[in-house]
């Protein structure tokens, strides 16, 4: 151990030192509670109690816990050092840095003793030596130390001096503020990446012997400028870190790292410096420049440096060269100066002499009382007055008389004051001119400073103040102007807000950088933020959108607008999440705000809540795509399906199969117990088809008691098996409908949708055709469409039919021809000639079509009771119209009799009765002039319909015909509740009587039949004299048929 009892040099240092200021005693830099441990300490102790920071006396080994402060007593910070003492002798030291050199090194610390690794050759000082704190640097620096124990006289440890103990009792403020951080700074700074590990940290200490490593980072990844500091990490923490046990080799600096960090600035006072130490409680401080970047380093000991008694002694010298240089160049510029002052005081009063003749400004001078000495021209000529009646008081005179009393007042107030003068005022000359001018005068004073008189200017101000006059009343007119175009803007303004608290849209308005500053109340219940708590807000915060289908978040208009300054309206459905996370869906527009140079200044966001509106949309777009009775695809829906399953199966090799259902019985419920039970029926139904097919197939209502369903990716077996699950579910079914109960069937249709599958009308035409031939098959069964089924071909050419005859129905596309019927015998009195009228349609190429080729169709579609009323009200208009034409020319002769045929539907239609009677009122036609024709099957169908309808007809005077009696079943059974006329015998009979004597027996009986009821008899299909000759034999009425007469038009001539 060595010990120092001089270190202060030479006499001359000595006195140096003396002299420096000592404001504290040199004990205070002392640290009396050093940590002390006993030699046999173990190393992980000692580190422990380095890192608690816990103080006083020595450390006992014995006790397996360092007792924590009594409450009350300070907690001082952690220690750098700690001193190893053998009963009362000093014997080692371990500080910060020997830990360092450990983990360095990699060593592990368990088993190692204190003793092991503490430094032996110890530096101190006697107590006595230490006259001055600054005596200590000289130690640190000649052995590159930063722990000085102090030993009184009998070699006994009194505490320990350190760089922050002197720091932190030094009290050199003036010499601490002439100096900057970048003069003693360390420049060569050990610094290292954030992903460094703790033990290379403790490794770059250990080689650079420094105590601190800067953690740095590249400000970006091209950079090639200096890093920047991010943080640090001390020997203070590597210790900390080994009592804590952690591991050093996989720590990254990242996560133990001081930070963020307090940095200097170079520029920086040593005095900021060292506050900032105290505050912080720090021992080193990070610099970086103007840029951010590392420049370097500053710690205890370089703030210390400047400190040091040799380098105080130098700047102290220098300082004074500086001041004895600076009084040799002042002394040589005061004699220069005052040669030149000298000089120039000549020129200038050569020059006031000069200026004063020609200065366009009146001069005068007074004495010390203020009486006019001296006046220049531009004076006299301003006043209107001479030098002579200027003199004394006598310029008083040629002041305006408004202003004299106040002018001279002020005046003789400032000579007596001696304060400047100045002051605007008018003179009048005698010829009643006014001047105004402006005059101001300063003292002038001698050696003793005694004010020996004054000297002053008059400035010609009159044009100013003619100006000053003008502007004032511009400026009046000027404020009154925009006091009314403020009122003008404030009403404005008022109208504007209350037309955006009144209107029913929200209005958001933002600043340039999108912050919100003005929000309506409408925006304020739709956003949920209040406009006080809104302002300044960013508009994201305030208005969250999210995507109404996807949830997905959605570009806010205003930034595009702030961007590109464009007006932006949001082509998708935004929806718009409140600040209580309700939801509404809106329909917005943005707009940019431009000041009067086009400038932009903010953005308006204009929006409507549009959630109930939308919803109806929905809700429509649901309804056109559904059945609202039964919550089915509608037929529009299932038609767009079966279209994009068509254009899918002409791409790739892919089976499907469209099934058309139509319900059985159906119309017996309804007929039976009214609309209500079918609705019902049709609900209940749709539940039981859907719980039949896969959740990949599509059902739908197609109308009436008509359903499609459209099973994808289905080969026709697993269809057919499908199907018969549905058939036999819905035969199985049983509908309760008050206390009655309905069993129900399906005819399905089926058709396999493939690659050679055509148009969507051509195989709904089919299904439809093969649904039809289920039906005609005794219903309740699956037909399967075939392209070469004739009975599929006979019902596709209906259909084709079908839509020609409403074509024809809509062009006007048919006509009346009539043919004979006439009587076997000759009548001995007047009777009225007897004609059928006959159905023709004419084609696009004007061909007549015989009605054997369509009306199957029309009664297959219903077509027969529009066909009905066309022919019906045909025959009216024509007979009108031939009553008023000459019966010379009209071939509609009165007392002829139309027998018109009508279809079964017409018969039992109510409608049509009440049609056929309107028509008997509308045209002037003779009911006994009409007679109509209703087959036998249609009759006995609709018996007592049918019954009813010829009961009113006849009641109007009209006639009836039976037509083909005997085609049924149980005709004469029927023949007595049909109060007809005639009785039309089947052609079918009528063409066998020659050849077939049963045939003859039949048409002879139904003959008699007639008779016997009181009915004439018609025979048809009379083709030839022959059987005409039998038919007479047989006794018939009538005849009728191409035999007889061909049929020809119905025309008026």
């Amino acid at each position: 151990m060595s010990h120092f009892e001089d270190l202060e040099g030479t006499k001359t240092e000595k006195e140096r030192q003396k002299a420096l200021p000592c404001p504290l005693s040199s004990r205070a830099v002392i640290d009396c509670q050093p940590l002390k441990v006993a030699p046999d300490t173990p190393l992980l102790e000692v580190i422990t109690l380095m890192s608690q920071g816990s103080r006083g006396g020595s450390r006992d080994t014995s006790t397996p816990q360092h007792s924590a402060p009594a409450p009350g007593q300070p907690q001082t910070q952690r220690s750098s050092y700690i001193l190893v003492v053998s009963g009362q002798q000093l014997v080692g030291i371990v500080t910060e840095r020997d830990v360092v050199k450990l983990t360095a090194q990699g060593t592990n610390l368990t088993g190692f003793l204190v003793a092991d690794v503490m430094t032996q050759q110890l530096i101190t000082l006697q107590e006595s030596c230490l006259q001055h704190p600054l005596t200590v640097l000289g130690v640190f620096r000649q052995h590159r130390i930063r722990h000085l124990p102090i030993l009184n006289e009998h070699g006994q440890l009194v505490g320990v001096v350190t760089p922050n103990s002197i720091r932190r009792t030094l009290q050199s403020t003036d010499l601490f503020r002439l100096r900057r951080v970048d003069e003693v700074m360390a420049t060569q700074v050990i610094d290292a990446p954030p992903e460094t590990t703790v033990l290379s940290l403790a490794q770059l200490m250990a080689t650079h012997r420094v105590s601190c490593v800067v953690i740095t980072q590249k400000r970006d990844s091209t950079s090639t400028s200096s890093p920047s500091p991010v943080g640090i990490v001390t020997e203070r923490d590597i210790v900390q870190f080994q009592a804590l046990g952690l591991n050093l080799s996989t720590l990254q600096a990242q996560a133990v790292m001081s930070t963020p960090l307090r940095c200097l600035s170079s520029q920086d006072s040593l005095w900021k410096a060292h506050q900032t130490m105290e505050q912080m409680r720090v021992r080193r401080l990070v610099v970086t420049n103007d840029h951010g970047a590392l420049a370097g380093i500053l710690t205890q000991t370089n703030i210390l440096a400047a400190l040091d008694p040799a380098e105080m002694q130098k700047t102290i010298a220098v300082l004074q060269q500086q001041v004895e240089q600076l009084q040799d160049e002042r002394m040589q510029w005061l004699q220069t100066r005052a040669a030149y002052l000298e000089s120039q005081v000549q020129v200038t009063e050569q020059r006031y002499t000069n200026l004063a003749k020609v200065a366009p400004v009146g001069i005068f001078q007074t004495d010390a009382d203020g009486n006019f000495l001296y006046v220049n021209d531009r004076w006299c000529q301003l006043a209107g007055l001479t030098l002579e009646a200027a003199r004394g008081t006598g310029w008083i005179q040629g002041l305006h008389p408004e202003d004299r009393e106040h002018v001279a007042a002020t005046w003789y107030r400032s000579a007596q004051t001696q304060a400047p003068f100045c002051l605007e005022y008018r003179f009048q000359s005698p010829t009643g001119k006014i001047t105004w001018v402006f005059g101001r005068a300063v003292a002038e004073t001698e050696n003793t400073e005694r004010v020996s008189g004054y000297i002053g200017t008059i400035t010609d101000i009159t044009e100013l103040k003619q100006a000053e006059t003008a502007l004032q009343q511009l400026n009046q007119e000027l404020e009154a102007r925009v006091e009314r175009r403020t009122a003008e803007l404030e009403a404005s303004k008022e109208l504007a807000q209350v037309t955006l608290h009144s209107i029913g849209d929200a209005v958001i308005t933002t600043n340039a950088l999108g912050q919100v500053e003005y929000i309506n109340p409408v925006a304020e219940r739709l956003t949920g933020w209040e406009v006080t708590a809104a302002r300044g807000q960013p508009l994201t915060t305030i208005f969250q959108i999210v995507d109404e289908i996807t949830q997905e978040p959605v570009n806010n208009p205003v930034e595009c607008i702030l961007r590109e300054g464009c007006v932006d309206c949001l082509t998708h459905h935004p929806l718009l999440i409140s600040k209580d996370g309700g939801e509404y869906s809106i329909e917005d527009s943005a707009a940019p705000i431009r000041d009067r140079q086009g400038g932009m200044i903010g953005a308006v966001m204009v929006f409507r809540d549009v959630t109930q509106s939308r919803q109806l949309a929905h809700q429509l777009s649901w309804q056109a795509r559904h059945d609202a009775l039964t919550g089915l695809a509608n037929r529009r829906q299932f038609e767009q399906d079966l279209t994009e399953t068509l254009q899918v199966v002409q791409q790739g090799n892919q089976v499907h199969v469209l099934c058309y259902l139509d319900l059985d019985q159906f119309k017996v419920v309804n007929d039976t117990c009214g609309h209500t039970a079918g609705d019902e029926l049709l609900r209940q139904i749709s539940r039981l088809l859907r719980g039949q097919i896969r959740a990949m197939d599509t059902l739908a209502r197609l109308g009436g008691d008509e359903f499609g369903i459209l099973l994808k990716h289905c080969p026709l077996e697993q269809a057919e098996i499908i199907t018969e699950k549905l058939r036999k579910a819905v035969q199985n079914f049983r509908f309760l409908w008050q206390d009655r109960t309905f069993s129900i069937g399906v005819s399905i249709g089926l058709v396999a949708l493939d690659a050679e599958s055509c148009t969507l009308a051509e195989v709904l035409s089919a299904a439809d055709a093969a649904c039809y031939a289920a039906k005609d098959r005794g219903r309740n069964r699956i037909h399967i469409y075939q392209i070469d089924d004739s009975e599929l071909v006979r019902q596709r050419g209906e259909r084709r039919w079908s839509v020609r005859i409403k074509q024809a129905l809509e062009d006007d596309r048919f006509c009346l021809y009539r043919q004979l019927i006439a009587p076997m015998i000759p009548p001995q009195e007047a009777q009225p000639t007897h004609y059928e009228v006959l159905l023709r349609m004419v084609d696009r190429q004007g061909e007549l079509i015989l009605p054997d080729a369509f009306i199957p169709a029309a009664e297959r579609y219903d077509l027969m009771p529009h066909i009905d009323r066309w022919v019906v009200q045909t025959v009216f208009a024509q007979l009108e119209r031939s009553q008023q034409l000459p019966s010379s020319v009209c071939e509609m002769a009165p007392g002829t009799v139309y027998l018109i045929n009508l279809s079964g539907a017409s018969v039992g239609d109510a409608q049509f009765l009440d049609f056929l009677k309107e028509l008997f009122v509308q045209y002037a036609v003779f009911p006994q002039t009409i007679g109509f024709e209703i087959t036998e099957t249609a009759a006995i169908a609709n018996l007592d319909q049918a019954t009813h309808f010829i009961h009113e007809l006849k009641r109007l005077g009209c006639s009836f015909a039976l037509d083909d009696f005997g085609s049924g079943m149980s005709s004469f059974g029927y023949l007595k509740a049909l109060p007809v006329d005639y009785l039309k015998i089947d052609g079918k009979f009528v063409k066998d009587i020659m050849d077939d004597p049963a045939t003859y027996a039949i048409v002879e009986s139904i003959h008699h039949i007639g008779h016997v009821m009181g009915l004439k008899t018609i025979a048809e299909s009379v083709e030839n004299p022959s059987l005409q000759e039998h038919l007479g034999t047989i006794g018939v009425d009538y005849v009728q048929g191409y035999g007889i007469a061909q049929p020809c038009p119905l025309t008026l001539s």
